[in-house]
């Protein structure tokens, strides 16, 4: 979503899922780094995953750009820090959840996978259906945001983790930025950019950040 203000000398805000978006060019930027996410999600992976065994990950033809980087930081992590690992990546076509769900069932079912990382939420959510159909809580899965059937995923043990960014956070720093713009006398040196650090969720924190998911609706 995109939030613009005009205010003293015609600041614009950008929220946005990341802030390398191409299709907007704001004064102040507001958002998740793509690439840093992927880059996470590799480090939870690889602390998963035994060596020798096979990670997966799972992305769309019809991803967006954040996607496409979230993908590609996941696998150059991947391959450097976890050298012995087998990666699998899978480039998919779905455009929704139940679609997901048709592409992704036969692919874990031909493969023998330790760890899946999705880059969006239909794969998430599609990776988590597949998993409950095969009662296989052995795979780990690592996906991407955080909703009611995510996180009942993590409570039941058909999901390891999720990158959720916390929308309080994005709140906090452009209220923080806009004021820093309109009372900065030091154009040149005022800050453009803040990137929001994703929460990682787990079984033990989701009932927390689902609260505080509850308190803004």
């Amino acid at each position: 979503s995109y939030i613009t203000s005009r205010i003293n000398h015609d600041p614009r805000i950008m929220i946005a899922s990341s802030v390398e978006s191409k299709y907007f060019t704001p004064s102040i930027r507001i958002g998740g780094d793509a690439d840093l996410c992927g880059c996470m999600a590799a480090d939870l992976a690889g602390g998963f995953a035994n060596y020798d065994e096979n990670i997966a990950v799972i992305t769309t033809f019809e991803s967006k750009y954040t996607f496409v980087k979230r993908f590609s930081g996941f696998c150059r992590v991947i391959k450097k820090e976890y050298p012995k690992v087998n990666l699998i990546p899978s480039i998919c076509k779905y455009t929704n959840i139940d679609e997901a769900v048709d592409e992704i069932l036969p692919f874990v079912e031909n493969n023998e996978i330790s760890v899946i990382h999705t880059t969006d939420i239909n794969g998430t959510i599609g990776s988590i259906r597949v998993l409950r159909k095969l009662e296989n809580k052995n795979i780990q899965l690592i996906g991407y945001d955080l909703c009611e059937e995510s996180a009942q995923a993590l409570s039941d043990g058909y999901c390891k983790a999720l990158l959720y960014h916390d929308v309080l956070k994005y709140g906090a720093a452009s209220v923080e930025f806009l004021a820093r713009k309109i009372l900065s006398q030091d154009e040149e040196n005022s800050p453009n950019e803040y990137i929001v650090y994703p929460e990682i969720v787990m079984k033990y924190n989701v009932d927390h950040l689902l609260h505080e998911m509850d308190g803004l609706s």
